[in-house]
């Protein structure tokens, strides 16, 4: 099977590319993930009053006339040379698929860097986790933790936050930007974190039975190597501010890249220049 476009990822920015691809007038288009449900880790929570814009568009995105692969897996990739087109090998549940592409836009996103990505000291105790995984626990009804050190640095920290506190959770919220983890002391589980000011060397202790913390970002760009596809030293795609990548007809948007932010612009001009 051979498309116009092949978008691998479907986050809110595979989705955001998506919309802007049907308003271009593109028609034969594929879009593969690996999750089971469209939006990306934070998709659990696009229930909540705070996420109506994210759940929005997930549901505009769902309307389209696309085809889209869920639980699927990208393997390979291989550049076309001359006139030839790109190929794709993708996973899927039912076995392997190979579809060529005029072009390829790669938004796979990217995972929080957990506490182990990070020369914290101390001990390695239960009770330490990102984020994401305090939403996923919270998805199959339990609380992480009685007394939580949260650092806050993304929207999904910050609804946690909230979050926990109306539920009656004890919640100390820290401002990541200003502060570093800087030890952290327990058995079992975590009974004591101290933390750095960044700005002034200060260190803070608190008692605590949980940690919620990440900084920083692993690409999913793991199915890249080998390929012509430059790579930054951490694997994040380098990338111009238009998401052009190192091979013809290939871009990259979102945090997978080395430009994390992108815009509905950027993407609306990077379509116009792939298919113009």
């Amino acid at each position: 099977m051979k498309y116009e476009l092949v978008i691998i990822g479907a986050g809110l920015t595979g989705i955001e590319t998506a919309l802007q691809a049907y308003d271009e007038g593109l028609e034969n288009v594929l879009i593969v993930d690996y999750n089971n449900r469209f939006g990306g880790f934070n998709s659990v929570l696009f229930n909540e009053i705070e996420f109506d814009t994210e759940r929005e568009m997930v549901e505009k995105f769902i309307n389209l006339p696309y085809e889209k692969l869920t639980n699927a897996t990208v393997t390979g990739l291989f550049e076309a040379f001359g006139e030839s087109s790109h190929e794709i090998n993708i996973q899927t549940p039912s076995g392997t698929l190979d579809v060529e592409a005029e072009a390829i836009i790669i938004c796979s996103g990217a995972l929080e860097k957990p506490r182990e990505a990070h020369k914290i000291g101390g001990t390695r105790p239960a009770g330490v986790m990102t984020p994401m995984m305090a939403v996923g626990l919270l998805e199959r009804g339990y609380i992480p933790g009685e007394k939580v050190l949260l650092f806050e640095n993304s929207k999904t920290s910050r609804f946690l936050s909230t979050y926990l506190s109306n539920k009656g959770v004890n919640v100390k919220g820290i401002k990541a930007e200003d502060h570093l983890v800087h030890m952290i002391y327990g058995k079992s589980r975590v009974e004591k974190v101290e933390i750095k000011n960044k700005n002034n060397e200060q260190i803070e202790s608190f008692d605590c039975d949980t940690l919620i913390f990440s900084e920083g970002f692993i690409p999913s760009t793991f199915y890249l190597k080998g390929t012509g596809i430059e790579l930054n030293d951490e694997n994040f795609i380098v990338t111009d501010n238009e998401g052009k990548t190192s091979v013809d007809k290939i871009y990259a948007f979102g945090c997978c890249t080395t430009q994390p932010k992108t815009s509905t612009e950027q993407i609306k001009k990077s379509l116009k220049l792939l298919f113009q």
